[in-house]
């Protein structure tokens, strides 16, 4: 019996021992920053709609020259595969949609950034397609729209950015992130978020209007800290991060134009 409990604290001993190399060698191999790091997060698709010309509503000067920049970015600086929408109807927009419904799979990750014109009705907010009329809401998209997709859409990861008046609608029955974290993530963070399905919306303001111009570049106020934020990132980043930078750079240059907007 002797010899039968000394072979086992020895196996004890020896699994130990060889818990602690695997982990040393585990750290040595761990590099310190996250961007030399490669992981393969799956494929990313954007879709990126800029309505400017409208037929029945003002027209807007930015959306075009915002969305030609941030479809650049994504794709030269993250690698993403994007369908451009300039100037989108209603069935343009919705039959993206149903195509992105169609061709996505669990593994992929989607962008949709909206600029355009937004709307608010009895406190629902709505994206208004070129072909919109104030007086005829069926030419309108509704966030209950926009989320119903955003289940039906395989992807396992989605961040919705719009920028237009009234878009903050779009979080008033989500979650929303009260408390800012100025740390960034460790890459162990993002493969572990990345596992997990989500929904997220980054907004360029509250229930409020929001600028058309006022930005670096020709860009929106909101659009030119989104794109300042993507060019200076190295590496991957989180739409949480995003928002924490481009926060205070949207507020203090709407305050500085005369009407302050919150992105959310």
């Amino acid at each position: 019996s002797k010899a039968i409990g000394d072979a086992r604290d020895e196996a004890r001993q020896w699994q130990m021992e060889t818990m602690l190399a695997l982990a040393a060698v585990e750290r040595s191999n761990q590099p310190n920053d996250r961007v030399d790091r490669n992981r393969d997060y799956g494929r990313f698709f954007g879709l990126l709609i800029a309505n400017s010309d409208y037929k029945f509503l003002p027209k807007l000067k930015t959306p075009r020259n915002d969305i030609a920049t941030v479809d650049r970015v994504l794709r030269d600086q993250f690698g993403f595969e994007n369908t451009v929408i300039i100037d989108g109807n209603r069935r343009q927009i919705t039959n993206a949609f149903n195509q992105l419904k169609t061709d996505l799979k669990e593994s992929d990750n989607l962008l949709i950034y909206y600029a355009g014109h937004g709307i608010q009705e009895s406190e629902e907010g709505f994206w208004l397609p070129v072909d919109a009329e104030l007086k005829d809401d069926y030419t309108w998209i509704a966030n209950s729209y926009i989320t119903r997709k955003l289940r039906e859409i395989q992807a396992n990861n989605i961040l919705v950015v719009a920028d237009s008046c009234f878009s903050g609608t779009l979080t008033r029955s989500a979650n929303s992130i009260s408390e800012l974290n100025e740390k960034p993530l460790g890459i162990d963070q993002y493969d572990f978020f990345y596992k997990k399905k989500s929904r997220m919306a980054l907004t360029s303001g509250g229930v409020e209007p929001v600028w058309d111009g006022g930005g670096a570049d020709g860009h929106s106020v909101f659009a030119a800290s989104f794109i300042n934020v993507l060019e200076e990132q190295q590496g991957p980043i989180s739409a949480t991060e995003i928002f924490q930078n481009l926060r205070d750079p949207v507020l203090k240059n709407s305050l500085a134009l005369g009407n302050p907007q919150t992105p959310t």
